[in-house]
């Protein structure tokens, strides 16, 4: 028997994904974000003073430390709380251990890094220091292939294997799928080389675990919600997982559009900046751009705004990540216009 495709699995889903979605179309924000209190850290830099270049993705790792992924040097650079340097794996270049614009990172549950080597086209996962690189993916548009990656999210657990799989914003192959860390594609939840275009382009992924059901109810083993950054589009958009099948678990983009709540400047309609980058923070969603760090709830309606000024920027920025800190309860965000990492304790609503 014919294995399905990821073609024939899209074509045979897409009518049950949308009517399953149906009627999830989000409302608008609010044209007034309440401005969100917070105490900002010191903005860290490299250990010399001088500016990080471009810094992209960001995440938390061991002890504290903060990992950044340094885009304009093409370099990782591993920060210790104090500033000082904990370690810098790799330089420019194509080889297993070299960089070609880190885009992302994320800290696996096994402690493990994963980077999104954006400019090579593929994942390579680290230790927890940075050693031991091994690549997933190459340069490509098949299946198993990367053009461009640019978020990263650990998502669902897999279930077959239990583990956890990871999202991957394939930004200029315009699809968001699921894969399994030895690079087997999993899930594919959204195509726009197949589906009517909806997304242009996905530059970043973060993934919300459903609660728990009510007693008695089971629930399918990959349900969440996916929240994808469009950055051409200047908006965020929800994919709500359905049940996995065989080898794919079908999602389509629910009819939700997020605006944030007033236009930007010089633009005549509402819509988030570029750079835009989104995290999640437990139940609620991260989303930096120039204007700050929008907060949006589970329903992806805005709570506030975390202002470049709370964070401890001069202005307005140019986010190349975000990221939640849980045990400080704090805001992280790395920002190309001051080559620093940006950080402050923040309440969200």
């Amino acid at each position: 028997m014919r294995q399905a495709t990821r073609r024939d699995v899209l074509k045979a889903g897409a009518a049950a994904a949308v009517a399953g979605l149906a009627g999830c179309r989000g409302r608008g924000t609010p044209r007034e974000a309440a401005a969100i209190e917070a105490r900002a850290f010191a903005p860290r830099r490299l250990p010399d003073g001088k500016p990080l270049r471009r810094p992209g993705g960001i995440a938390l790792g061991r002890d504290g430390q903060v990992i950044v992924g340094e885009s304009g040097r093409h370099r990782l650079r591993l920060l210790w709380p104090s500033g000082s340097l904990a370690g810098q794996p790799g330089r420019a270049g194509t080889a297993l251990g070299e960089w070609n614009d880190p885009a992302a990172v994320i800290s696996l549950p096994s402690g493990k890094l994963l980077v999104a080597d954006r400019g090579n086209g593929r994942l390579v996962a680290l230790g927890p220091d940075g050693r031991d690189p091994a690549a997933i993916g190459r340069l490509g548009i098949e299946d198993d292939e990367f053009l461009g990656p640019s978020g990263l999210a650990v998502g669902p657990r897999d279930p077959e294997t239990d583990e956890p799989l990871v999202l991957v914003a394939d930004s200029r192959n315009r699809r968001v799928k699921a894969i399994r860390l030895d690079g087997t594609p999993r899930a594919f939840l959204w195509d726009g080389n197949i589906l009517p275009p909806r997304i242009r382009r996905p530059e970043d992924v973060a993934f919300l675990a459903s609660p728990p059901p009510p007693e008695g109810e089971e629930q399918p083993p990959m349900r969440g919600l996916v929240v994808v950054a469009d950055a051409l589009a200047g908006s965020v958009r929800a994919f709500g997982l359905l049940a996995a099948d065989v080898r794919v678990a079908f999602g389509e983009p629910a009819d939700r559009e997020i605006l944030p709540p007033r236009p930007l400047r010089g633009r005549s309609a509402s819509g988030f900046g570029r750079p835009l980058r989104v995290a999640a923070a437990g139940s609620r969603v991260l989303a930096a751009d120039p204007e700050g760090v929008w907060v949006l709830d589970s329903e992806l309606r805005t709570l506030g705004r975390v202002a470049p000024e709370a964070l401890g920027g001069s202005g307005r920025l140019k986010p190349g990540g975000v990221a939640w800190d849980p045990s400080r309860k704090a805001v992280l965000v790395s920002d190309s216009v001051g080559g620093s990492v940006l950080g402050a304790e923040v309440v969200l609503p």
